[in-house]
């Protein structure tokens, strides 16, 4: 099992201090490398059953004709992006769904895991997915 701990961090210049935006945790994924690591999410990230669960949703995304199911108060809690987004946007008063036209459904799922959890792993075998989860953390993170 391969795993590299990486984080992205930008310098804000307003607050005179790096501000982490995204850590990633690669892993090697593939069947033949043995016994894998895995996270009890269930323990130590209460919010991970949220992901994507239509239970207590009250906003939802779509990302070519996929359907996401998220949370304002957690999205809203993590991004400024989705906060204003949610808060005072097209959104803020309307049930329908935001359509999300700049990536993948499998990159914008990555980063709701990221936003509920604090922590996503990718594989090392897919660097264009962990780099369109760099750039979406970028632009809503």
């Amino acid at each position: 099992l391969i795993e590299i701990d990486a984080s992205l961090t930008l310098q804000d210049y307003s607050r005179k201090k790096p501000l982490e935006i995204l850590s990633l945790k690669l892993s090697n994924l593939n069947p033949d490398s043995g016994p894998k690591k895995s996270i009890n999410t269930k323990q130590s990230r209460p919010l991970s059953r949220y992901v994507n669960n239509p239970s207590l949703s009250d906003v939802t995304f779509k990302v070519n004709e996929q359907t996401f199911y998220g949370h304002r108060i957690i999205l809203c809690s993590e991004s400024p992006v989705f906060r204003s987004m949610l808060e005072t946007g097209n959104w803020a008063e309307t049930s329908q769904a935001v359509n999300i036209t700049d990536c993948s459904p499998k990159s914008f799922l990555m980063m709701l895991e990221f936003i509920y959890c604090g922590e996503i792993i990718l594989p090392l075998d897919n660097p264009n997915l962990a780099l369109e989860v760099l750039v979406l953390a970028d632009k809503y993170m």
